[in-house]
């Protein structure tokens, strides 16, 4: 006998981008994420191909220029998630760059347990204030991007990319499931987001404006709300502003 019996031959893959090659085998190439759609999301393809979808400039940009080129192959929510369903049903969430442009420097995130036929839920800690982020629809949750733990300036640095929140899949079979039933997508999405950036602006001069040494209430006629603007906030403030644009009851309102 020339060679050992127990040897087995199998066809294997592994990523030429990875430091460390992992080998995997080749009948289990839907069960990894270079073998759907999901690769877009991975940060190893992202740094060799580059990030073609990063829309959100940097600095102390204002809430406009942070949305200007907001994605319409997404769809998103009233609360202002964004969801990505790939054809092969995989599909991808996470916030918009109205929504990380408002939070700003965010403290910590902590995920919800999401098990199927629960709501993914999110916890973001901004100026010492817990807010929780709930997106208005059941999906089936194989995975949360456990890099922001460590690292959540992805999320307002790359929000539509490497500050994904959840990955997962839509179950269409199921009857009367339609998680985007209800979000806005293509054209309709950038009018809507438009239209959100003049609501912030009027909401943040009749809730936030600046006083005097006497007391007084400064002008503040025109512009938009910068990046950031949670941080010049107060804690009461600051709730008022997420049951406003980012509370789980704004599924309730047509976008």
């Amino acid at each position: 006998m020339d060679r050992c019996p127990f040897l087995h031959e199998q066809l294997v893959q592994y990523c030429a981008a990875a430091a460390v090659t992992k080998y995997v085998p080749y009948t289990e190439e839907a069960l990894t994420r270079c073998g759907n759609d999901s690769h877009r999301y991975c940060d190893l393809f992202l740094a060799y191909a580059g990030d073609p979808s990063q829309s959100s400039p940097p600095g102390n940009t204002s809430a406009r220029q942070a949305v200007d080129a907001v994605p319409e192959h997404l769809w998103y929510t009233p609360n202002h998630f964004w969801l990505d369903e790939s054809p092969d049903g995989s599909l991808h969430i996470g916030l918009d760059a109205f929504a990380t442009g408002a939070f700003g420097t965010l403290q910590g995130i902590t995920f919800l347990d999401a098990k199927n036929g629960v709501n993914p839920t999110v916890v973001l800690t901004v100026h010492d204030v817990d807010l929780q982020l709930v997106f208005p629809a059941e999906v089936s949750i194989t995975r949360a991007n456990s890099y922001l733990r460590t690292d959540p300036a992805r999320i307002s640095a790359d929000p539509y990319t490497r500050g994904w929140l959840f990955e997962g899949t839509i179950d269409r079979s199921a009857t009367g499931h339609n998680p985007t039933a209800h979000l806005l997508h293509g054209p309709k999405a950038a009018e809507w987001m438009r239209s959100e950036i003049g609501r912030l602006a009027q909401w943040v001069h009749a809730h936030c404006p600046e006083q005097d040494q006497h007391g007084q209430v400064l002008l503040a006629d025109g512009g938009s709300a910068c990046t950031g603007i949670a941080a010049q906030m107060n804690r009461d403030t600051l709730i008022q502003l997420y049951h406003e644009f980012f509370s789980p009851v704004q599924h309730r309102r047509t976008p």
